[in-house]
């Protein structure tokens, strides 16, 4: 086959390369949870065939030599018809070495993306959480979790007092975020969980303990833990 034809043919293959990860990106969309490393290795491999066909398309455009003309090859064809009077919509694919090094990079790039991010967060289980407010505080008798937010000076060993407040009387710290305050540099509010009841003693000395660090302390509820789905 003669260089020129082998670069027409190339051009009419490269609609190619987009596909692959289109139809990986449905399928995938029909695919559940538990399915995930299947998931991940249909996205892979739809990444890497389209790596492997811009890959030879850039190569093929540079030529065969050092002092080679690059090759260039264009491809216009009727996408579809329409009307009673023969309109159409016409397109083109257009294959250089500018176009086909575009095309090399982002899946090259693409690809391994998807290979580093395989394994992230594999073991990591998210639960949507449901909150109910209610404009007056009531704690159920088999409430056994409680959320509060309070912030804190910017302060060495700060958070560290905090948290031993609930350490001190073992209390179960199960989350803790932080999110910045507005307008207030380096300073942030504290939102954290931790097993056990207000209607507990330990509770309400670890709560007083931690109004004392943080006069502006919260609240946010207190309830029944969910049960842990079993896997």
């Amino acid at each position: 086959m003669s260089e020129a034809r082998y670069i027409d043919e190339l051009v009419r293959q490269q609609w190619l390369i987009p596909l692959f990860p289109l139809v990986a990106a449905a399928i995938q969309s029909l695919l559940k949870r538990p399915q995930r490393k299947l998931s991940a290795t249909l996205t892979i491999g739809a990444m890497g065939l389209s790596c492997i066909f811009a890959l030879r398309a850039f190569f093929a455009t540079l030529g065969g030599g050092v002092h080679a003309e690059v090759q260039r090859a264009i491809w216009n064809f009727t996408w579809f018809k329409f009307g009673t009077v023969g309109t159409s919509l016409d397109l083109g694919l257009i294959l250089d070495p500018l176009t086909a090094g575009m095309a090399a990079m982002v899946s090259f790039v693409g690809f391994w993306i998807f290979v580093n991010a395989m394994g992230y967060m594999e073991e990591d289980e998210n639960f949507t959480r449901f909150l109910l407010l209610s404009p007056v505080a009531s704690v159920g008798e088999d409430a056994d979790k409680t959320s509060v937010v309070f912030s804190l000076a910017n302060q060495p060993g700060a958070l560290f007092r905090a948290l031993a407040a609930l350490a001190l009387r073992d209390i179960d710290l199960v989350k803790i975020e932080s999110r910045p305050i507005e307008g207030q540099v380096w300073e942030y509010r504290f939102y954290i969980d931790f097993f056990g009841s207000t209607a507990e003693v330990r509770v309400q000395n670890a709560l007083n303990h931690l109004r004392e660090l943080s006069p502006d302390l919260r609240i946010l509820g207190c309830y029944k833990r969910a049960e842990r789905p079993q896997s």
